[in-house]
């Protein structure tokens, strides 16, 4: 029984969720559905959005964990720096860098959310 175009677009999707390229994907159309040109292009251009639609959905969680988590820290070092009058000791620049990578971490997954676009796979 042959394959529905709605099945074969879910597949797509699937390898695009995982990374796959858009030639490897296209060789994947051709090959094993003989589908190609316009059709192929249309499929491709679905699956790109499924991705980048998955990609922010995904930063935008992540986004919003780092900026919670960030806040608190960032609080406690300004704490931890006005104690006694220290500006810096262990404790204020072990928190202060913890609130930095999250911040940073944040920054990323707010560039992902924008451009829709990640480096890896989408749940690695």
């Amino acid at each position: 029984m042959p394959m529905t175009e709605q099945e074969i677009q879910d597949q797509l999707n699937g390898k695009m969720h995982w990374d796959a390229s858009e030639t490897e994907v296209r060789n994947w159309l051709a090959e094993k559905h003989g589908i190609r040109n316009e059709k192929a292009d249309l499929m491709i251009e679905r699956g790109i959005s499924v991705k980048r639609a998955a990609i922010r959905r995904t930063s935008i969680m992540r986004l919003i964990v780092a900026l919670v988590v960030a806040t608190p820290l960032g609080g406690l070092t300004w704490l931890s720096m006005q104690a006694e009058g220290r500006t810096t000791d262990r404790v204020s620049l072990a928190l202060g860098g913890a609130c930095l990578v999250c911040l940073g971490y944040a920054g990323k997954n707010l560039i992902q959310v924008l451009t829709g676009n990640s480096d890896t796979a989408i749940d690695a």
